[in-house]
This record gives C-alpha cells, sequence and structure tokens, in this order.
C-alpha cells in the first residue's frame, strides 16, 4: 500500500488514510466476530465464506494483470498458518475448546484455500489470466513496439543499467515503457520486481510479459 501510495501525486496525508485503512480492518475484525455469534447454526459456510482471502488477491491479478504479485513461501506459509486453528478445532478429538470433531467441514475447508492457493501458483507461473480463454482477454500493452531511435550511436542508454541499448552485443531484447523510455528486457522485469513503474518518470506502467 505505501509503494502503491508513494507513486500517486496526492495531497492528503498519509497517516490519515492509515488510520482509515485500520479502523476498516478492525471495524471488519469486529463486524465479523458479531456475525459469527449471530448466525452460529450457519457457521460452518460462514467460515468458508471467511476463508475465502485469496480470492480478492486472484480477481485483483486479474484485473491488473500483475504477475508474482506475492512470494510463492509467503502464499503457502499465510495458508498453513491460518489454517493451524479451525482446524484443530474441527479434526482434533481431544481440543482443549471441547468442540466436536467435524471432519467433513475440516476436509471441505482445506480443500476450499488448498484450492485457492492452486489457482495463485497457477497464476505465478503460467500468468494471472491463464485461467481466461484468450479471445475475452483485453488487449496487452506491446513492450516490443518500435519507436524512433535517436540519431547518436546505436541507441539510447538505459536508465537501469547504463548501457547502450540496442546494440549488437545487446543479449537482452530492447522493451519500450507507455511513456516511450527504452530499457533492456531483464533490467526492467527486474526493476518491476520492486517496483511497479517507470525508472525515469515514475509513471505506473503495465506487467512485462515475454510470454
Amino acid at each position: 500500500w505505501r509503494i502503491r501510495r508513494a507513486s500517486e501525486d496526492t495531497y492528503t496525508d498519509p497517516r490519515q488514510e492509515a488510520s482509515i485503512l485500520y479502523s476498516r480492518f478492525y471495524g471488519c475484525l469486529m463486524g465479523g466476530v458479531i456475525l459469527a455469534f449471530q448466525f452460529r447454526e450457519i457457521l460452518d459456510f460462514l467460515l468458508l465464506a471467511l476463508y475465502s482471502f485469496w480470492v480478492p488477491q486472484i480477481i485483483h491479478n486479474i484485473h491488473h494483470d500483475h504477475r508474482k504479485p506475492l512470494l510463492v513461501r509467503y502464499i503457502v506459509g499465510m495458508s498453513a498458518t491460518r489454517l493451524l486453528i479451525p482446524l484443530y478445532a474441527l479434526a482434533c478429538p481431544n481440543n482443549f475448546l471441547h468442540a466436536e470433531p467435524n471432519y467433513g467441514v475440516a476436509a471441505m475447508l482445506l480443500a476450499w484455500v488448498a484450492l485457492q492457493v492452486a489457482v495463485l501458483l497457477l497464476q505465478h507461473y503460467k500468468g494471472p489470466r491463464c485461467c481466461i480463454p484468450r479471445r475475452f482477454r483485453p488487449d496487452k500493452y506491446d513492450y516490443y513496439r518500435r519507436v524512433p531511435m535517436v540519431a547518436t550511436g546505436e541507441g539510447e542508454d538505459c536508465a537501469i543499467c547504463m548501457m547502450p541499448v540496442g546494440g549488437s552485443s545487446d543479449s537482452s531484447p530492447r522493451v519500450v515503457t507507455p511513456c516511450d523510455h527504452v530499457f533492456h528486457q531483464d533490467c526492467l522485469k527486474r526493476w518491476m520486481d520492486i517496483k511497479m513503474e517507470c525508472p525515469v518518470c515514475r509513471r505506473t506502467v503495465p506487467d512485462l510479459d515475454d510470454d
């Protein structure tokens, strides 16, 4: 949130926005507790809904076409740790909560979270829109489009590695951002692992997919 916020031109106090963000988080947390208490009869279905925490990330990846927004070990680790408490209460016969085991719900919960993790891993390695038929995908920005090269030398310098771009000795293809800045493909991909913005003008750029 801070990285995305830093790339935007705004005059709003970031501390005020952070306070609003935390207020919404704790408000949703308290609302979830109250909701669980009021609807104890359908707590099993409510648990499945609450453990759909990766669904917004999957939709966000598809909408913004972001590849590898999260580390694999983070996805697997967070999913495993979040499953510890409900699986302990649902599948352990001698739990300290004195709750009756419900192996069916435990299996459904485990399968549902595993399905979300599988989709995220598929997006990570195959692309965020790999599950969508190609004819329904929106057009992607072409990083390999042709732009006029400068008249002097073999080409412009890459602002990341400070080496000429477009020379005969280049092993990395030449790519162009929507703001017409030229880089080496490998340099820009490494940069995008840190920030999804142009290294020169700080304009937000789409993901670079070389598949």
